[in-house]
C-alpha cells in the first residue's frame, strides 16, 4: 500500500513539473532569434519600425566589413594582453616595457573604438528617422550595449561573494 502511494505522489510530481515546464513561453519568436517579452516580434535590435530587407542586407554586409577590418587589430591586442601578462609574472617586473605595452594596447583600443564609432554611424545613415529615433530610446549606439538596460558607469564591481549581510 505504501509503495502504490509513494508511485503516485512521484508520478504527480513528475506531471506537475512536466506541466510547468511546458507551460514557458516559447523562445524566438517573431524576427530575434531568442527575443522573450516586449523584444518578442520587433524585429532588428527592438528597432520599430523593423528593418527592410535592403536595409538588413546592407547591414549584414557593412558588420561583415567592420569584423574583417579590425579583427588583425583585435588579434594584436590579445598578444599585447599576453605579452603584459608575461611581463607581470616575471621575477622582477620592468615596469617600463609594462608602461610600453600598456601604452601600446592603449592606441590599439583607441583605433578600435574609432573603427567601431565609425561603423556605428555608417548603420545609422541607412535607418530612417523613426528607426533612428526607436534605436536612441533604445539605448543602441551609445556604449554599443543597451545603455539604457544595462548602465555600466558607477554601479560598482557588482555582486561580490563575501559581500551581504553580516
Amino acid at each position: 500500500m505504501r509503495t502504490k502511494i509513494g508511485w503516485t505522489i512521484a508520478a504527480l510530481l513528475v506531471i506537475g513539473l512536466m506541466a510547468t515546464a511546458f507551460a514557458q513561453p516559447m523562445r524566438g519568436r517573431g524576427k530575434l532569434p531568442h527575443a522573450v517579452g516586449p523584444e518578442a516580434g520587433k524585429g532588428w535590435m527592438g528597432i520599430t519600425p523593423p528593418l527592410t530587407t535592403e536595409q538588413m542586407e546592407k547591414i549584414t554586409a557593412m558588420r561583415i566589413d567592420h569584423q574583417k577590418g579590425t579583427i588583425d587589430l583585435r588579434a594584436d591586442l590579445q598578444k599585447k594582453e599576453l605579452d603584459l601578462r608575461t611581463l607581470m609574472m616575471a621575477e622582477k617586473p620592468n615596469e617600463k616595457k609594462i608602461h610600453a605595452v600598456i601604452e601600446e594596447m592603449g592606441a590599439l583600443k583607441t583605433q578600435l573604438q574609432k573603427q567601431r564609432v565609425s561603423h556605428l554611424l555608417k548603420v545609422r545613415e541607412l535607418l530612417t528617422p523613426e528607426q533612428r529615433a526607436s534605436w536612441k530610446a533604445r539605448g543602441f549606439g551609445l556604449d554599443g550595449r543597451h545603455a539604457k538596460r544595462h548602465p555600466r558607469h558607477g554601479q560598482g564591481p557588482g555582486p561580490q561573494w563575501d559581500m551581504g549581510p553580516r
